[in-house]
């Protein structure tokens, strides 16, 4: 399996910030936007059965599907 640590900097934060105006709930998900804000940045796809928390992220989908897709 090829695993990399991503760091989580300013930048990161920035978009983090931005992705959570208006929706008044960075104190409870601020982890989620952390996690939304780095896949992102990277133009990754976020792998998580926790989609309902990731609504606001367009490149997000659940386990299984990325199983149907191959």
């Amino acid at each position: 399996m090829n695993v990399s640590v991503i760091p989580f900097r300013k930048e990161e934060a920035l978009v983090a910030a931005l992705m959570a105006i208006g929706r008044g709930d960075f104190k409870d998900n601020a982890r989620d936007y952390s996690i939304g804000a780095t896949a992102e940045k990277l133009n990754g796809l976020l792998i998580t059965n926790n989609t309902k928390d990731f609504k606001w992220l367009k490149n997000v989908i659940t386990p299984d599907e990325l199983l149907k897709k191959k």
